[in-house]
């Protein structure tokens, strides 16, 4: 929004300095010096000019119809944004990135799905609300990933950790006696949190998903 009234007022500017110029030179030739004068000026402003609203138009007012696991969506330059920036951190983290059992440590798995959760929520709670919209929007898509997905894992398995972290010290999380259980719900969070990121990427027009989930179980988002 602050882009577009700084764009409007900029071209508003130039414009009606080019009328008020050649409106009152006081003669013909006069008019025509100054008419190339500003033809130029605006010759030297108008590639910046030119890519600015190109952007705007393309990301800003050009609206997409999406349908994620038969939910529609509509989304714009802002959501589409948004929807990238949460796709890169679901897919760069172990939320979707498979651990084998026998590496890697729980404590610290935990903590990634927690800051997962807090830096969606902190987008989204940061992000305008899709005005205009009675159905599905990337924000309510990402909340119910974290309603529906992280939260329960997380209020499940937090304070067990903690639990143990108490008991056990600095131990190797492998030897927690939970540690199998665990990673096996770890592994099925790890896909509903794939299709989440699959559908995130739908949104931010992502092209070629596949790749960054070389050796997923999803098949069909």
């Amino acid at each position: 929004m602050i882009k577009r009234v700084a764009i409007g007022i900029i071209i508003g500017a130039i414009a009606g300095t080019l009328i008020f110029l050649i409106a009152t030179a006081p003669t013909f030739p006069q008019s025509i010096v100054v008419g190339v004068a500003c033809g130029l000026v605006l010759a030297i402003l108008w590639p910046s000019l030119q890519s600015l609203l190109i952007r705007l138009q393309l990301e800003e007012w050009r609206l997409e119809q999406v349908e994620i696991q038969g939910l529609k969506f509509i989304s714009a330059g802002y959501q589409r944004r948004v929807a990238w920036r949460l796709f890169v951190e679901m897919a760069t983290r172990i939320s979707t990135q498979p651990l084998d059992d026998l590496v890697g440590d729980d404590g610290i798995a935990l903590k990634s799905l927690y800051d997962l959760f807090r830096l969606t929520r902190t987008t989204i709670s940061e992000m305008e609300p899709t005005r205009s919209a009675s159905g599905n929007t990337v924000e309510t898509y990402a909340l119910d990933m974290l309603n529906a997905d992280l939260r329960p894992f997380l209020s499940k398995w937090h304070p067990q950790w903690e639990t143990h972290v108490s008991a056990a010290g600095e131990k190797h999380s492998q030897e927690w006696e939970l540690h199998k259980q665990f990673r096996s719900e770890l592994s099925e969070l790890q896909t509903k949190i794939e299709v989440r990121a699959r559908g995130l990427a739908t949104i931010a027009g992502l092209k070629n998903v596949d790749r960054f989930f070389p050796i997923s179980s999803v098949t069909d988002t």
